[in-house]
């Protein structure tokens, strides 16, 4: 090591500052590095780095680790002092409008967190934290805007051993000049009927795990249960 960080999202055109924003995932093995779990603005001409935001540090996680059962690999990270959290950004960044007008880079974590940074330093406007997370959730692939709001959906699938865990699944739309909460829609499993057997592990997996779509007001989102659920925004 170190091992780098991985890119699973597509990177954001910041045509304004000519520049490009990429989230990051964490390492996956020791030690770890600052640029793992991050957001980045990468200056589309050199390729230098404008402005790093790490959310989250030494979070070292690889295929080896089952933290819940304690079934650990030997190059599982937990065994070397790291706790396994996989609270990477799987989400891409986004541009929008915040407070005086001036440009914000919003973002979801798999820690359940939404950032809203400068679009010109990478300094935290806000942040909100939905939930614990998971190595699943809870921001999983995307959020969405429209002009005044920020949706970010939850994923958060039960996969520990206990089945009470409670999983903050739905979706949460937040204020983006100022971060503050507007509404929110906990999703709930539909295992009525044969969905109960038609549904893989219906009771445990039923959050939003892609991006949601924004159109004429409306939040639409399709869950892990294999419901397409059209909200309010």
């Amino acid at each position: 090591g170190p091992s780098g960080a991985p890119v699973w999202s597509v990177p954001v055109f910041d045509e304004k500052r000519n520049r490009i924003i990429v989230t990051t995932g964490e390492n996956t093995s020791h030690p770890g590095t600052d640029t793992s779990d991050a957001v980045i603005a990468l200056d589309l001409n050199t390729g230098k780095v404008a402005w790093q935001f790490q959310a989250m540090a030494a979070d070292v996680w690889n295929m080896a680790c089952d933290v819940a059962t304690g079934n650990n690999g030997p190059n599982c990270p937990v065994l070397f002092g790291g706790d396994g959290r996989d609270y990477d950004f799987g989400a891409g960044a986004i541009i929008a409008r915040g407070k005086g007008g001036k440009d914000i880079v919003l973002t979801g974590q798999k820690s359940g967190h939404a950032w809203a940074l400068d679009a010109d330093t990478g300094k935290v406007l806000w942040s909100q934290r939905i939930g614990e997370g998971t190595a699943l959730g809870g921001v999983h692939w995307g959020i969405a805007r429209d002009e005044n709001t920020v949706f970010i959906p939850i994923n958060d699938p039960i996969i520990g051993p206990d089945a009470k865990w409670p999983s903050k699944a739905g979706m949460y739309a937040f204020d983006i000049k100022s971060g503050k909460p507007k509404w929110s829609y906990a999703a709930k499993p539909d295992c009525a009927g044969d969905r109960a057997k038609l549904v893989s592990n219906c009771g445990l997996k039923y959050g939003f795990s892609a991006a949601p779509l924004v159109i004429d007001g409306a939040v639409g989102g399709g869950t892990l249960g294999g419901q397409v659920i059209v909200l309010d925004g």
